[in-house]
């Protein structure tokens, strides 16, 4: 089954469900381990990318990440399309929710070329590796004056196998209250799409909004890479990014 046909045939009506609720969908197998292993390939082929970043020499962490060059690998171009289409009236409910006051277009091309109008035009997909000790300190991939809401992140390793710790961290900020703690595992083959920023929390008055961010807790053991896809490009004057 070709990767369109298998994003197509999640069940996206429990994603989009799960996301407008909750602000993340953790998913346990989609990618096969031959797959896994072809975009862990990608990492030591450098024309392939137009920036690498350590993090520790910007205080992000530890750990280095490649941002992909247009054009992309054509697997990555696929799956950056076509779970667009099925986030696409999600991200409108969410825009609707939060009272963003932007309607996302039907397809990825159409939202590019309408943010490239404000010169975003750096691709964003990554991949991300970290060693023992390495860990991504809480934060957003935003960057830029017009984001998609939701971004996706595959398991390319195995914990327990391949790595120890190096857990995925979600926080929700609210406001007058405590944040919200999510520790999860993202398992090799599988992904979890999460809020880029805000998220619409229904309260007794309607809804409010509230802050995600996310990072890496410490490897404490082995290897631990990821692939990260995100629908918005960044600013060509975030030199850094």
């Amino acid at each position: 089954m070709t990767l369109s046909n298998k994003v197509l045939n999640l069940n996206w009506n429990l994603i989009n469900e799960k996301l407008l609720s909750n602000g993340y969908y953790l998913h346990q197998q989609f990618l096969t381990a031959a797959e896994s292993q072809k975009f862990k390939d990608f990492y030591q082929k450098d024309e392939l990318y137009r920036s690498t970043i350590v993090m520790e020499r910007y205080q992000f962490g530890k750990g280095i990440y490649r941002y992909f060059k247009y054009p992309l690998p054509n697997t990555i171009q696929i799956l950056r399309e076509v779970i667009y289409s099925q986030l696409v009236n999600t991200a409108n409910e969410w825009s609707k929710r939060n009272k963003y006051d932007y309607i996302y277009p039907t397809t990825l091309n159409n939202f590019l070329s309408e943010t490239s109008i404000g010169k975003q035009t750096k691709s964003t997909p990554l991949i991300l590796k970290y060693k023992q000790g390495d860990y991504t300190c809480l934060h957003q991939d935003i960057a830029s004056s017009n984001f998609f809401p939701y971004q996706i992140v595959f398991g390319l390793d195995q914990q327990g196998i391949d790595y120890e710790g190096g857990y995925f961290i979600l926080v929700q900020q609210r406001p007058r209250m405590q944040s919200i703690p999510h520790v999860m595992t993202i398992p090799k083959g599988g992904f979890i799409i999460f809020s880029s920023n805000y998220h619409a929390e229904l309260g007794n008055k309607g809804f409010y909004r509230t802050v995600f961010k996310h990072g890496v807790s410490e490897v404490t053991q082995g290897d631990r890479m990821t692939l990260g896809i995100l629908f918005h490009d960044y600013q060509v004057e975030n030199s850094l990014l």
